[in-house]
Order: structure tokens, then sequence, then C-alpha cells
């Protein structure tokens, strides 16, 4: 499982330090809607898709490290009515209020409401229609947001002692990836941001320097069992799945493969060096790539960023806590 996660682990990290896609310090707005606001299933889309672009016109959207601050919103019927024009159509006026806060302790931080109309050939398509009319980047709105992600900083403000001792504990007990991703749940307008990241980047070091342990102390175990073609295509394995190796890592790594090169046949062993080559260029690229300290943290955190992503994505879902919203 480890060995899995180390490849899911460098295979993200060059794409993220070579695109850089990550959004790393930012403050991330959930869009929301409780299953218990009544729309069918088309006008719920719509509407989180709305509330995903006023997020973005507020800067705060996508999916964040720690989801727990949503923005959401409730609809509420004002008037509706049929025209006289054939073929019919449906008309209705709607109150959409907006509300933006801490979705997990149920603190609302701020809100605001807008009234629009539309039409459709049905009650679904006239609000769908009434809502497209919203304008993403509506004063009002856009103030309710920035609100809300005042309330969020002062949150992480207060708690970034406590979220980064945590995130130290975690790693102690070898969790690095746990602690990784309490850190970067820390805005960049937090005070304890820089503190946060070059932790991160310390413990995504850590991560890779003792998986690559792992691998090689798999791959001479691996050797040892079975000092053959078979054995040698085993260490190759293990071998091949090291990303940024240290120095005792590089001088462990080629006394395994000078063992290996020495007691192959000729044929295999002319095939094993090549691949070997193949593979300690490829090592020797990486390294290249990352010359400086600065190159280097930023491609750690950028892999700690990624796998942090996917161990989010994979956490159960959240039960978010608005009952008196609205």
């Amino acid at each position: 499982m480890r060995i899995k996660l180390l490849f899911l682990f460098t295979f993200l990290a060059s794409i993220c330090y070579a695109q850089k896609i990550e959004r790393m310090g930012t403050i991330c707005l959930v869009p929301y809607i409780p299953e218990d606001v009544e729309l069918k299933e088309n006008v719920r889309l719509y509407l989180l898709d709305k509330l995903s672009q006023i997020a973005t016109a507020g800067g705060v959207s996508g999916q964040g490290f720690d989801d727990r601050f949503i923005i959401t919103a409730n609809i509420r019927m004002i008037n509706q009515a049929t025209t006289s024009t054939i073929p019919s159509k449906t008309t209705v006026r709607i109150s959409v209020s907006f509300f933006i806060g801490d979705g997990i302790d149920g603190t609302l931080f701020a809100s605001t409401n807008k009234e629009v109309t539309g039409i459709g050939k049905d009650c679904n398509e006239a609000y769908i229609s009434a809502i497209r009319k919203i304008p993403t980047n509506d004063r009002q709105l856009l103030e309710c947001i920035e609100t809300g992600k005042n309330r969020i900083i002062d949150y992480y403000n207060n708690i970034a002692g406590s979220i980064i001792s945590s995130a130290k504990s975690s790693a102690a007990s070898g969790d690095y990836q746990g602690g990784i991703n309490q850190l970067l749940s820390i805005p960049i307008q937090c005070k304890a941001y820089q503190q946060a990241q070059a932790l991160a980047t310390d413990f995504c070091r850590q991560e890779i320097e003792n998986n690559n342990r792992t691998l090689l102390a798999r791959a001479k175990t691996a050797w040892a069992a079975s000092p053959d073609k078979i054995g040698a295509e085993q260490v190759r394995e293990f071998l091949n799945s090291i990303q940024y190796p240290s120095s005792e890592i590089l001088s462990g790594l080629k006394e395994l493969c000078d063992d290996v090169s020495s007691r192959l046949i000729d044929i295999d062993n002319n095939e094993w060096k090549k691949e070997m080559e193949e593979m300690q260029n490829r090592q020797e690229r990486d390294m290249e790539r990352i010359k400086s300290e600065k190159e280097r943290s930023i491609a750690y955190i950028n892999a700690a960023a990624s796998v942090a992503r996917v161990r989010e994505a994979n956490r159960p879902r959240i039960i978010y806590r608005i009952y008196h919203w609205w």
C-alpha cells in the first residue's frame, strides 16, 4: 500500500511541478445545497453551479484542504403565474437567499438576498431562468463573500497554533500525510502560513525519504531471496519507484545495482544495465530540475498537496449543520 501511495505521490509531484496546478493557501468555499431543500434535481444542479460561479467571482472557489466553510442558498417562491400566450408559459418571482459560514459547527458568517424573475415552459425551467439572471459579480454578493473571508481568516489566526501542534504530533507518530493535510488548510492570509508551509515541506521530505528507504530495503530483500533474473526484475520494480533520492539512498542504490550486475549472466546483465542506466538518468533529470532548495521545496509541497487532495477526496462525507441559517 505504501508503495502504491508513493507511486501516486511522485507521479503527481512531477505533474504539479511542471504545471503548478495546486492553489495552495487559498480560502475555499464549498457550494452546498441541503437535501431537505425541495428542488428538482436539474434546478439543484444549476443552483450549485451558480454558487460555484459566485465563489469564483469572489476568489474563493475550488475544493480546499479543509472543507468546513460553505456557500449555500435557499429559494422562496414569491409568486407564480401562467402567461396567456400560445403555448402558455410559467413565470415565477423568487427570493434567493445566500449564506456563508462554518458548516461544521453551524456558525453563520454572512448572508444576503436577491429577488429575480424567470420564465419557462414549466416551473422548473422558470426557476432556472430566474437563477441564471443572478449576476455572479453582484456587489452585495461580493461583499457577503468578503465578510465571510475575513471571518475565516480570523478563525485560522485563532487556531493556527493548535493546528501546527496537532500536525507535529501526527508527523511524530508517522502520519506525515495527516500532518501535511492539517498544515495545508492554513490560508496565505494567516500569520502562521509561512511556518505551516515550511513544516509541510519538511514533513513531505521526510515521507519521501522514509518511503525511499523502504523501497531500497525491499529491493535488497528481494535480491537476497532470489539472486537471479526474477530477483533482478523485482529489484528493478522497487528501485523505479524511488524519487528525489538523497545521497544516502543513491549510495545504497548504486551498491545494490553493482551487486546485481556482477552476478547476472551476460545477456541478462546487458539488459539490466540498460534499464538501470535509464532509471538513474531519470532520477538525475528529476534532481537537475530542482537544484536549488527553493525549487526542491516547491516540488515537495506540490507533491504533498496532490496527495492531500486524493486523501481528502476519499474521506467520509461531511455532515454540515446549518439548521438555523434560514
